[in-house]
């Protein structure tokens, strides 16, 4: 998130900062949405762990709720960095690579949400 927050900042189109762009800052408004309400649910779900009171439908629930929004924060990523997003020192595709599979680890995503409907009964 920083090295992108500085790359809007040092990046100029048309006389302008990319950061002073609408559009581009709701991207990392968006971007930091998804990693802020990730690592909450993350830190939460392990304060369950610790205390030995996390269940299957919660581990589901925050694995599906963090792989989700890692790839939606990495489906932004070349939109805020345009053609660099390719250059292998932004690391932005490899992000997307680990978002992408991120949906696979430790079970796929729709298995995590077969598991959480039927820990709320359905």
């Amino acid at each position: 998130m920083r090295q992108a927050f500085n790359h809007v900042r040092a990046r100029s189109q048309f006389g302008r900062p990319l950061s002073s762009y609408d559009t581009v800052r709701q991207r990392l408004v968006r971007m930091h949405l998804s990693l802020t309400s990730a690592r909450e649910l993350l830190h939460a779900t392990a304060r369950q762990a610790d205390a030995r009171s996390l269940d299957h439908h919660r581990s589901s629930l925050t694995k599906l709720h963090v792989s989700t929004e890692f790839n939606r924060f990495c489906q932004e990523l070349p939109d805020v960095y345009g053609g660099y997003a390719l250059l292998p020192e932004t690391g932005a595709m490899a992000l997307v690579a680990d978002a992408v599979a991120s949906r696979y680890y430790s079970g796929t995503s729709d298995m995590q949400t077969k598991i959480i409907a039927e820990g709320l009964g359905l």
